[in-house]
């Protein structure tokens, strides 16, 4: 779980960040920007999956911080930041492999903050070119190219299968949880989903013996896989 005082100093690292590409973009002469934002919005709500920029009405950036930070990353675990479909593998403003989530904190700001210098240009010609601009600012140039994202695509995993992976690392969880199988002493069960908006149950769950599905809390599913290493454990598959 993430504790208050994480929540304070991660907040405060995308807030620095945030003011500086703000004051870069400001120094720029070329080209007038869009309205950039009043401010930055850091929400950890479990319910979140999207990070946004809204220029309509409010005027600003809302991050998702429970996906973008992941207390542990290591060269056996990286954090794959995927881009949109479309770009995702653009050498420019694609995805990326990291072993830490600073990098990619900063590049989601950096992504959000391109809509604002082109609010009315989704992910087009214009919003590209601004992106492109901020990521060879302040990503690209310290980003580890010996590190390879997963050669599975993001766009062929399931609803389910992302947002599981999206959340599951910030409970404890592994993403190599997904559909596979542990039990609880009584009965055996296979991970199929997440839900994002529930208040203490995550976990969407399959019971073996007869596909009748169930949520369940997040630790109750660790405990189910430390079982898998005793003899207590026997999938009725």
């Amino acid at each position: 779980m993430v504790t208050e005082q994480i929540k304070i100093e991660v907040n405060d690292f995308a807030t620095l960040f945030f003011n500086e590409v703000v004051t870069f973009i400001c120094s720029q002469k070329a080209k007038r920007w869009g309205k950039l934002p009043y401010y930055l919005k850091l929400d950890w709500s479990e319910r979140r999956t999207r990070s946004w920029y809204r220029y309509r009405t409010e005027h600003n950036i809302s991050i998702a911080m429970i996906r973008y930070y992941r207390p542990e990353t290591s060269k056996d675990d990286l954090f794959d930041f995927h881009e949109y479909k479309t770009f995702n593998s653009d050498s420019h403003i694609g995805g990326f492999a990291a072993d830490n989530w600073q990098i990619v904190m900063k590049t989601i700001i950096c992504h959000e903050l391109a809509h604002a210098m082109a609010p009315y240009d989704a992910h087009g010609f214009e919003w590209k070119r601004c992106y492109r601009i901020l990521r060879e600012e302040y990503i690209n140039p310290f980003l580890d190219k010996t590190l390879k994202m997963s050669e599975r695509k993001p766009e062929i995993l399931s609803r389910d299968q992302q947002l599981y992976e999206n959340h599951c690392s910030i409970f404890g969880m592994k993403k190599e949880w997904f559909n596979q199988f542990f039990g609880d002493g009584k009965e055996n069960y296979k991970v199929v989903g997440w839900m994002p908006r529930a208040r203490k149950y995550f976990v969407k769950v399959q019971r073996l013996k007869d596909d009748k599905s169930f949520i369940m809390e997040p630790k109750h599913v660790i405990q189910g896989f430390k079982l898998k290493d005793t003899e207590i454990w026997n999938p009725r598959v």
